[in-house]
């Protein structure tokens, strides 16, 4: 199995990305669009992953199960509502009473401002979450059980305490 993306198009458009004159080139960007690095990477990448029959896999889903079970057992005893939005190692909560459908429904709904609190405050226990609302959280290989813990004790306090507390400026 290799990892790589392509696309097409008709001959006259696709010309157009490898057209001797710059001014009519046209852009390809993206990660792994055909540099070698990064496709040998991303192949190397796919290799580990699937080895031992996915034994990567499962226990990055393991531990995603573990901090979605303990902030959902967290969000049992807050006040305010939170839910949990999951897939594997990546995940996300937010401060409404349902998973978003999309990002008006973040807007209406969510409540940003406990959100940064949030992050601030795991920062403050020393656990990186990026202080931006409503951004993505995610585990990886190099996260032992140990790490994993710790963020479970550190949400579990937080999330039933975490109050409009810090400054919430919305980014324009």
């Amino acid at each position: 199995m290799t990892a790589a993306v392509g696309y097409c198009s008709q001959t006259k458009r696709m010309d157009l990305v490898a057209d001797p004159n710059p001014a009519r080139r046209v852009l390809l960007a993206g990660t792994y669009n055909g540099h070698p690095v990064p496709v040998a990477a991303a192949i190397e990448t796919m290799k580990l992953l699937l080895a031992n029959d996915g034994e990567l896999y499962r226990g990055l889903e393991k531990k995603g199960a573990a901090i979605e079970e303990a902030l959902r057992n967290a969000a049992s005893d807050a006040t305010e509502p939170l839910v949990i939005s999951r897939i594997g190692s990546a995940f996300c909560y937010y401060f409404m009473d349902h998973v978003p459908v999309d990002w008006h429904d973040i807007l209406e709904h969510h409540d940003f401002s406990r959100d940064v609190a949030l992050r601030c405050d795991l920062i403050d226990k020393g656990i990186y979450a990026f202080p931006l609302a409503v951004k993505q959280m995610s585990i990886s290989t190099a996260h032992t059980d140990a790490d994993v813990e710790q963020v479970i004790d550190a949400m579990v306090d937080l999330v039933p305490t975490t109050q409009k507390s810090r400054d919430f400026v919305p980014i324009a």
